[in-house]
């Protein structure tokens, strides 16, 4: 069987990449090809504090009362047509703890764990107001896709993920010029790579998949 390897430019605070995870999960369904997926990080805003803010303080701040006052009931539209029911109460926090949990679960469980935590991640901070900085709730997620070893090192600041995590986004930011996510690089072999940016639908990741594998 064909294989094929994607690399998700993403974080773990931006919505589009939620409803990108969703429109891939559903447009990579029935792919003749084995589908090697790897998360790597993106930091939309690394000035966040790592025990977080306010959510809607933030948006507004950022954006503006008026965008936010139209951004979140169109966003949570679009969440309807995948599933997915986005929820702004609760804070917004740096993202590096989730990122290096991220790599870690790749690291001892492959593409499988990862993807689960990723979904749980995702679930946890736009569905249930998760705070992506709170260590007790982060080490609850770990411990239900079984990621165990290494996350105390993460939690205290002593592992050497975290600054792997940091380069590894530069690196990928870039390599691609990278500015938004999410960021799809899909590889197939003896292909070359095709690059999506943006939360594309079903169809286009079908498309592209199709496309590196060289079939219809």
């Amino acid at each position: 069987m064909q294989r094929v390897v994607v690399n998700i430019v993403s974080d773990t605070i931006c919505p589009w990449c939620f409803v990108g995870k969703r429109r891939f999960d559903r447009g990579s369904s029935g792919i003749p090809a084995e589908i090697q997926v790897r998360w790597r990080p993106f930091f939309l805003d690394s000035t966040l504090p790592t025990m977080g803010v306010d959510k809607m303080g933030r948006y507004t701040e950022k954006l503006g009362a008026e965008r936010v006052k139209q951004m979140l009931p169109m966003m949570q539209k679009v969440g309807e047509g995948e599933g997915i029911k986005f929820d702004y109460g609760g804070k917004i926090s740096n993202t590096i703890l989730s990122h290096a949990l991220l790599e870690l679960a790749y690291d001892q469980g492959g593409a499988e764990m990862q993807g689960s935590l990723v979904e749980a991640l995702f679930s946890f901070y736009f569905e249930q107001q998760g705070n992506l900085g709170d260590i007790v709730a982060l080490r609850t997620l770990c411990e239900r896709v079984g990621l165990k070893e290494g996350i105390e090192e993460i939690f205290d600041g002593s592992s050497s993920v975290l600054k792997h995590v940091v380069e590894e986004e530069r690196e990928w930011r870039r390599r691609y010029s990278v500015s938004g996510v999410p960021f799809f690089v899909i590889e197939g072999v003896g292909a070359k790579p095709i690059l999506l940016s943006g939360a594309q639908e079903a169809a286009v990741i079908n498309k592209a998949l199709r496309g590196v594998l060289g079939s219809t």
